[in-house]
């Protein structure tokens, strides 16, 4: 090869490696998002999924909590009204499935069996005479107790609206080879707000219901119980 042509050849790879550089000067950051990583917009699926799993976990904890206290809030009262025996089995079912890490299926389980009890409470104290000293106090005790779980199940349905907003974020923000698992990750806290809201509306007409029996059996109704309604 004579040197002309070797010039030549010099001469045109100089300029692909300027050109190159040049290339990669002005784009610096193309690339394509890892899976599970952040998606085009710099957003961190990963990230985002780890932090509704941990703050939906949390929301599902109190909603237990809540669920507890209504279930013993629903034993004392129903003692009071003399139906204590033939909810017990049914009130520690309930206790069993809400207790530890619950699921919300579990809790939905428990969700229904504090439904039936709430309802045999409503309709035994319409036809409830005049209770005695013992089954007053019982009573109070029950409707202190049933404030308590409607309070702490009340502060939840803020946080899991919170909680759809970020499932929704997390679906909008993957890309394709994300969706599905972004959806996945987003099932836990719809389950919740399917659920929890309603539970919400019936524990608060429960307990408005609580509330006027305790007037006609002259039991003091604590003010936080009626700021509830």
């Amino acid at each position: 090869m004579n040197n002309g042509k070797v010039n030549g050849l010099v001469v045109v790879a100089m300029a692909v490696v300027f050109c190159c550089a040049g290339v990669a000067q002005a784009f610096p950051k193309v690339g394509l998002p890892k899976v599970g990583g952040a998606a085009a917009g710099g957003t961190d699926i990963k990230q985002m999924k780890a932090d509704l799993k941990g703050k939906t976990a949390d929301s599902l904890k109190q909603c237990s909590v809540a669920r507890l206290e209504f279930i013993g809030a629903q034993g004392l009262l129903l003692e009071a009204l003399g139906l204590k025996a033939e909810y017990a089995t049914k009130l520690a079912e309930a206790k069993t499935l809400a207790e530890g890490n619950a699921s919300a299926s579990d809790l939905k389980k428990a969700q229904m069996i504090s439904k039936e009890a709430n309802e045999a409470i409503k309709a035994k104290s319409a036809e409830a005479g005049e209770l005695s000293p013992a089954a007053k106090e019982k009573f109070a005790e029950g409707l202190t107790q049933f404030s308590k779980g409607v309070a702490i199940e009340t502060a939840q349905v803020a946080v899991i609206a919170g909680l759809v907003t970020a499932a929704q974020d997390i679906a909008k923000n993957a890309s394709g080879l994300q969706k599905a698992g972004a959806i996945a990750a987003g099932k836990p806290a719809l389950d919740l707000a399917a659920m929890i809201p309603g539970d919400v509306k019936e524990a608060t007409s429960t307990l408005g219901a609580i509330i006027s029996v305790a007037k006609k059996q002259n039991i003091k109704v604590p003010k936080d119980a009626t700021d509830l309604l």
